[in-house]
């Protein structure tokens, strides 16, 4: 009787102590369980991120070519300042001011000889900073092949078909074709069309809202430039689409709570360019995309 009474207390401590492990166990696992809308995520390429990031950096250069293709020629300075002695001479007769003010005049302004050659200096030295404009756009261009080159072969094995590899280097090589003949306009279409190509490959790197990021940011500059070209049947059209990719970005990107403010305010601005349309006037249309595009990047990098 001892010995099967020993046996059972045996058998009975050892089960509880064995529940007690289990109980402990379990405890721990779901402490130590990851929060999935972090630790899912798939890690997105170098490469992939890279090409991103220097196709932003020749539409920003592009378009800074852009304004100084507009800016007017700056010949010699303005005329305000040829009277600022005028005070302290009170004493002059008309006759003397009236000399004082064509010499002035005179050296400021010069003859006509010197205003066109003054012209031909400014538009010569307009013309040398564009071409070194070009120049860089072209180096530029060149690094997103490169790029593209270290991503091809990685985009291949994470899911990319043929249709995506040919839409994206179609897009690449159209743009290299446009700098070469230096059409400012196509660049930023062509370069536009790359980032909608772009965010398919976003899309194989699951738990990362960036495929979203970069359609809504193409369809928010494809907005503007269409309407920088009078397309206005075109913007229309894409005033559903760009909403629709701001509700499939608003379910896949996940913020702390306190950051939540920001997709509100990236969904307003969105809201805003769609009332902005009506209006028909590309400048404005340019003011509500860079609001976008300026919210769009603050939610990324909370995103992250």
């Amino acid at each position: 009787m001892n010995i099967r009474s020993r046996a059972f207390k045996i058998i009975y401590f050892t089960l509880i102590i064995a529940l007690f492990l289990t109980i402990i166990t379990s405890c721990k696992s779901k402490e130590e369980k990851p929060n999935p809308s972090k630790e899912e995520k798939e890690k997105i390429p170098k490469e992939l991120e890279s090409m991103e990031e220097k196709t932003e950096e020749v539409i920003k250069e592009i378009e800074k070519l852009q304004e100084e293709i507009e800016k007017p020629l700056e010949l010699m300075k303005p005329k305000d300042e040829k009277k600022k002695e005028e005070g302290n001479e009170g004493n002059e007769s008309k006759e003397e001011g009236q000399k004082s003010d064509q010499k002035q005049g005179g050296e400021e302004g010069g003859s006509k000889e010197d205003i066109e050659k003054k012209k031909a200096e400014a538009e010569l030295e307009k013309k040398e900073k564009i071409m070194k404009m070009w120049e860089s756009i072209g180096k530029k261009s060149e690094e997103i092949h490169a790029s593209w080159n270290d991503y091809e072969t990685t985009a291949i094995e994470d899911g990319a078909s043929n249709e995506d590899i040919t839409k994206f280097e179609d897009a690449l090589n159209k743009l290299t074709i446009a700098v070469e003949e230096k059409k400012d306009m196509d660049c930023l279409i062509y370069l536009n069309s790359m980032i909608q190509h772009m965010s398919r490959f976003f899309d194989f790197y699951k738990g990362n809202p960036d495929g979203e990021a970069l359609r809504l940011k193409y369809y928010a500059r494809q907005m503007y430039l269409d309407a920088a070209l009078d397309s206005w049947d075109a913007v229309e059209q894409n005033v559903e689409k760009l909403e629709s990719t701001m509700d499939r970005l608003t379910q896949k990107t996940k913020l702390e709570k306190e950051k939540e403010e920001l997709l509100n305010k990236l969904k307003l601005s969105v809201e805003d360019m769609k009332n902005a349309v009506k209006e028909k006037n590309k400048e404005l249309l340019k003011i509500k995309m860079d609001i976008i595009l300026k919210n769009l990047e603050e939610v990324r990098k909370e995103a992250k």
